[in-house]
């Protein structure tokens, strides 16, 4: 029993240094999962800008289309207002 008495300061010194050195652990674990998570947050930025270029020069692209269809819409609306004139006029 003497012998517990003994070395039982040298288990709790050992137990408190055991936990610090698991509580370091630990927060170097956070850490690495931290750096991870701002990669991926990164990654995910970088990916939604692409996309959002990408939607801007698409939408560029639909506004010219439609601009040039909107010119041969009203092309045609000056062809059959010449066409019905020269029908209904003769």
């Amino acid at each position: 029993m003497d012998f517990l008495k003994d070395i039982l300061p040298f288990i709790s010194i050992g137990s408190v240094f055991g936990l610090y050195i698991i509580r370091t652990e630990t927060k170097i674990k956070i850490l690495e999962l931290e750096k991870v998570l701002l990669a991926k947050i990164n990654e995910n930025k970088e990916t939604i800008a692409r996309a959002e270029s990408d939607f801007l020069v698409t939408n560029s692209k639909v506004e010219t289309q439609l601009s040039h269809i909107d010119e041969k819409l009203e092309e045609i609306k000056s062809l059959f207002s010449l066409f019905t004139k020269k029908v209904v006029g003769e």
